[in-house]
């Protein structure tokens, strides 16, 4: 009875040492699995926030580029290329128009001397009409919204009315009081280079 109590006792013993062994690797597995679970979380909460960044990121990009829509569109109106040469001259004529003058207008593109990669649109207006009107004109050009570079300008009459004029300024100098007959036909003419010009 002992040798089975002894063999009992090893068979317990075994089974005891096989229930412990299988209990330690069950929570060695465990740990394991659970650890390359919270990996695997851990990852996607690290790609779900860089993704979330990213969409924000997006969001303010969209919605900057959407609040600033129209200030872009003001400067891209301030540079002329091919496509924007005819709302340019357009835009002249209707100075011309909005002034009461008449006006004619020649317009070349030529290499930049100092810069040969790039363009010069150069453009020459004359516009006639009363020295207001004239001068009027000659004012509305100066303040176009574009880089230019004035290289000629002068507001001229034809020579039967400027001497008439000058004999009226000069009998106002004089101490007459003649009044200076100011001549009815003015004209500006106007040579300017549009620098803010893009040959594309």
């Amino acid at each position: 009875m002992t040798d089975i109590k002894q063999k009992l006792k090893k068979k317990l013993y075994i089974v005891i040492v096989a229930l412990a062994v299988t209990v330690i690797f069950y929570f060695y597995l465990f740990s394991v699995v659970r650890e390359k679970q919270n990996t695997g979380l851990n990852s996607a909460i690290s790609d779900l926030g860089r993704l979330e960044s990213k969409q924000s990121n997006f969001s303010l990009n969209s919605r900057i580029l959407d609040e600033t829509t129209a200030e872009r569109a003001r400067l891209n109106s301030f540079i002329l290329d091919k496509k924007t040469v005819a709302d340019f001259i357009q835009q002249i004529e209707d100075l011309g128009k909005h002034a009461n003058v008449e006006i004619t207008k020649s317009l070349s593109v030529e290499k930049n001397p100092q810069k040969p990669k790039e363009n010069i649109l150069k453009f020459n207006v004359r516009a006639k009409g009363t020295l207001k009107d004239v001068y009027y004109f000659t004012l509305l050009t100066e303040n176009l919204p574009y880089k230019i570079r004035v290289k000629k300008m002068a507001i001229s009459t034809s020579d039967a009315d400027t001497s008439s004029f000058s004999s009226g300024v000069m009998g106002v100098l004089e101490g007459k009081k003649k009044t200076a007959a100011v001549p009815s036909v003015w004209v500006s003419d106007i040579n300017f280079e549009v620098i803010s010009y893009i040959n594309e």
